[in-house]
């Protein structure tokens, strides 16, 4: 008899996806994990870490830190509010056309042409078609960038790609869905600076309520200030907790989330309205695509942000290559290396080393989470070389080419002079702000370039034209800015610049690192100062201070595959294979960007992080070690790692509990989960005498 046949299995994030999509309610991680692995077939190893980072990712969900619960975005979104006000050009036409219009008040995957508006309770309003010249479209489509608005263009309709692989010298109209609006325009006797309020029904699948608003222009300009400043404060605070560098949609998400619920009440303006009067932020196109910028280029700490937005521990994520090379800490993408195995393939190359030793070059003793991990890489990197050997067609394949070499040569070049300044001790956030930030956006933009020139498809001759012509401008603009900043890193440069010696054990550069405890949600961290010349028995002692611990329990560092730790001949519990720790000194192995990991008490297991963020010149009026930043207190010792905290909390929180009185008992008196002291700490560490 032949029983049932075995489930697919499917990834972490399809798992993810399945679960998120039908929640209506905020949960936890916890809460959402027994519904996740019960969909898998192969749930990761440490399944609790590996659900919680891929939640973080989902655009299904925001992330709320104050009460560690995920929110559904439909359920947040329903019933919010956003202003459409249509163009003349549109009111004499009887037309609304959809563009950006709806972002980010809809599930991102959902075409704006197949959203659907009701105005005042009656039937769906209609759609049709019209044809319009391509430079009339692209103020409705401007958040989607120049590549962006061909897209949808073509996804609208099939007869846009015959146009897109013709001649645009004539200026041809492209066809495009628009809405019908002549029963809704004629009802209301629309004209220019009337607008619809548009409430969320939902946000899924773009469905959304409509209400006229005449325009009344002497009642509301107070309240139009004062929300253009609340929306310039959310969108600042998205920046700052999050990316700088996401896309508009997201970042458009995440101040909604974070800001006040008035910039989704009865709205007074509509976001192109914002951007246009804003005294912050402005829409910027950038060679990493469409993004709200700072008005202010020279924002202090836009660097530090950067980093900051790519500092997760690693966590021995597997379900991809990018996942991988992002865990890993690489900033090279799966496009970048397939465009490097295509370019060695064409060039006769029929051994992987090729292609893998120039997407690699200067970037030997990568440091993989584990055996697992390496594996899955080396198996992602096969298959991937596999299938371009396959693929690969010559005649598709020359059209690309030159672009494809253009663009790697410009990264190689990057890649260099970064390893030059590496080895060289040139710190690179001492380097003019503008050119590095120039430089940076532009390698992102670069690998999505190589993404699109990956595809085994033919691209249409209008999109080769757009490529070339923004590689040439973006050609001119990286040798402008390699110039100026190879100017300032070159054996003549400015004697301004700080080019640190070869680290010896005594140096006294001041290194900043972050050290995150693994594992907590929301996370307990602490940024500090310490010297070069700290030993890693004295970074312990300080971490012991900084974070909290008691100091009870044996302990280690792992750095590159290495265990560091007490070497004691008698003392009974030394550990095998480890090297000492005391005569360890930070300068001998720390680099900016480099993370390393230190664990403490292995019965609980508390696995921190550490990520060395930066090197500063020392200053004498400020004391080391010191803590600069920190957040949440840390755990009571002997609680039960990660998990047993977790439910600890739980239990302090829950007065009906039957263990809470006995638990309550048990912390530490005065307890506070959030609070932490920074003065307290500092005291602490400056009677250590480091």
């Amino acid at each position: 008899m032949i029983g049932p046949a075995a489930p697919d299995p499917i990834s972490l994030e399809e798992a993810v996806q399945e679960y998120v999509v039908r929640q209506d309610t905020p949960f936890t991680t916890d809460e959402a994990l027994p519904d996740i692995l019960d969909g898998m077939t192969a749930p990761p190893s440490d399944a609790w870490t590996a659900v919680d980072e891929e939640l973080l990712d989902n655009d299904w969900v925001f992330y709320d830190e104050e009460t560690d619960r995920f929110i559904p975005r439909r359920n947040f979104f329903r019933g919010s509010q956003f202003l459409i006000t249509p163009q003349p050009e549109e009111i004499e036409a009887n037309i609304l056309i959809p563009g950006h219009r709806f972002m980010p008040f809809v599930e991102r995957d959902v075409f704006p042409a197949t959203c659907r508006l009701f105005l005042e309770s009656n039937d769906p309003i209609p759609c049709r078609v019209v044809h319009r010249p391509i430079q009339d479209l692209l103020i409705y489509l401007s958040f989607y960038g120049q590549h962006g608005a061909l897209q949808y263009l073509t996804a609208d309709q099939n007869s846009n790609h015959d146009i897109l692989n013709g001649d645009l010298a004539d200026n041809p109209e492209f066809a495009v869905t628009v809405f019908d609006m002549t029963d809704a325009y004629a009802q209301h006797a629309f004209k220019a600076g009337d607008a619809f309020l548009c409430t969320v029904k939902d946000w899924a699948r773009g469905i959304y309520d409509m209400e006229y608003v005449p325009s009344d222009p002497d009642t509301i300009d107070f309240r139009m200030q004062q929300w253009i400043e609340d929306m310039d404060a959310a969108i600042c605070m998205a920046w700052e907790e999050g990316d700088y560098f996401d896309d508009i949609y997201t970042e458009l998400s995440e101040a909604l989330f974070l800001g006040p619920k008035s910039l989704y009440n009865n709205p007074p303006l509509h976001f192109g309205g914002f951007l246009a009067r804003s005294k912050k932020v402005v829409i910027d196109q950038t060679p990493l695509g469409v993004l709200l910028s700072h008005k202010d280029y020279k924002t202090e700490g836009l660097l530090d942000r950067a980093r900051e937005a790519t500092e997760n521990a690693m966590t021995g994520r597997c379900e991809s290559l990018d996942a991988i090379l992002n865990d890993i800490g690489l900033s090279t993408t799966k496009d970048e290396i397939e465009a490097y195995m295509r370019h060695a393939y064409a060039q006769g190359a029929r051994a992987l080393d090729v292609p893998m030793g120039r997407a690699f070059a200067g970037r030997e003793g990568i440091a993989f989470f584990d055996d697992a991990q390496i594996s899955s890489f080396t198996q992602f990197i096969e298959e991937l070389w596999e299938s371009v050997s396959t693929d690969f067609n010559p005649k598709r394949d020359k059209r690309v080419a030159s672009l494809r070499a253009r663009v790697l040569d410009m990264l190689d070049r990057h890649t260099a002079w970064l390893r030059d300044c590496d080895r060289r001790n040139v710190p690179v956030l001492d380097l003019p702000e503008a050119p590095s930030m120039a430089l940076a956006s532009m390698t992102g933009m670069f690998s999505q370039i190589l993404g699109l020139l990956n595809r085994d498809e033919d691209t249409p001759k209008a999109e080769m034209d757009q490529l070339t012509n923004t590689l040439d401008l973006m050609e001119e603009r990286f040798d402008h800015f390699m110039l100026e900043l190879e100017g300032y890193t070159s054996g003549d440069s400015s004697p301004e610049l700080r080019i640190l010696p070869e680290l010896p054990p005594e140096c006294m550069f001041v290194y900043q690192l972050k050290v995150t405890l693994k594992g907590i949600r929301p996370p307990i961290w602490r940024r500090l100062h310490v010297l070069g010349e700290t030993t890693l028995e004295q970074l312990h002692l300080i971490i012991q201070v900084a974070m909290g611990w008691e100091n009870y329990h044996l302990h280690d560092f792992t750095i590159d595959g290495i265990r560091y730790g007490i070497t004691d001949d008698d003392d009974l519990f030394e550990l095998e294979d480890i090297e000492p720790e005391s005569e360890t000194y930070l300068s001998q192995f720390a680099t900016e960007g480099m993370k390393f990991k230190y664990t403490y008490d292995y019965g609980d297991g508390w696995e921190h992080s550490i990520e060395v963020e930066k090197l500063l010149p020392p200053d004498e009026d400020l004391p080391t070690p010191r803590c600069i930043k920190a957040k949440r207190a840390c755990p009571p010792e002997d609680c039960g790692g990660p998990w047993g905290y977790q439910n600890l909390l739980k239990i302090l929180n829950d007065p009906t509990h039957p263990d809470h009185a006995t638990f309550s008992e048990w912390v530490p008196p005065n307890f506070t989960p959030e609070e932490i002291s920074l003065p307290a700490i500092n005291t602490q560490l400056k009677s250590m005498g480091y």
